[in-house]
């Protein structure tokens, strides 16, 4: 996967991180596997849906099957979560018909929607897609804290995929000299430095 992304810069496909974890069998970590542990890809795990809203890392709650990470090379993998159980989807019972179905392969359409209407939301204001080294980024940069371990792990990634947040990242401006990209309002702060003095010989 990661030749077929180096060579199509704007391509950012997202795997579901498989549902073989089983915590009383001590099948547990690194037992994600597959596409989704890719370097250049977007791995997505499970959690429950949060019914009142995100109130803080305790308030995600990991479902009982969503596989662990990290990969084999010790890299962070899932890389974020998104609701995937007990999730109103479409069965084929009938053409009408509906149910609840658990597993990251619910979590993950949700997750690719979203960040598809990221970057519809980003061309409508820029004219252009942003390459999904970008958009990749973006998504688990502005990622809602998980878990009991602070920053990223092989359980959560780096958190829970937040789009409204990755719309508007506000408190993630840097210091002077850092440039900010703000979807909503456009606004690209940029700071030049000019470098004076006399390289050493080599």
């Amino acid at each position: 996967y990661d030749s077929i992304l180096y060579l199509n810069k704007y391509y950012l496909p997202l795997f579901a991180i498989g549902n073989e974890r089983d915590d009383a069998n001590a099948i547990t970590y690194d037992v994600a596997s597959g596409g989704g542990i890719a370097k250049n890809v977007l791995g997505v795990g499970a959690v429950e849906i949060i019914a009142g809203g995100y109130t803080g890392p305790a308030s995600v709650i990991m479902t009982d099957f969503s596989n662990y990470g990290p990969a084999d090379d010790s890299r962070i993998k899932p890389d974020f979560v998104a609701p995937g159980k007990d999730i109103y989807s479409a069965t084929s019972t009938n053409d009408t018909a509906h149910t609840a179905k658990s597993g990251t392969s619910m979590s993950t359409p949700g997750a690719a929607g979203s960040l598809f209407l990221l970057q519809q939301h980003f061309k409508n204001k820029k004219t252009v897609f942003m390459k999904s080294a970008t958009l990749k980024a973006l998504a688990i940069h502005t990622c809602e804290e998980a878990g009991p371990a602070a920053g990223p792990d092989a359980k959560f990634g780096w958190g829970l995929l937040n789009i409204e947040k990755a719309i508007n990242p506000q408190g993630l401006a840097g210091p002077e000299g850092s440039r900010v990209i703000l979807l909503i309002d456009i606004l690209v702060y940029k700071s030049e430095f000019v470098m004076i003095g006399v390289q050493e010989s080599i």
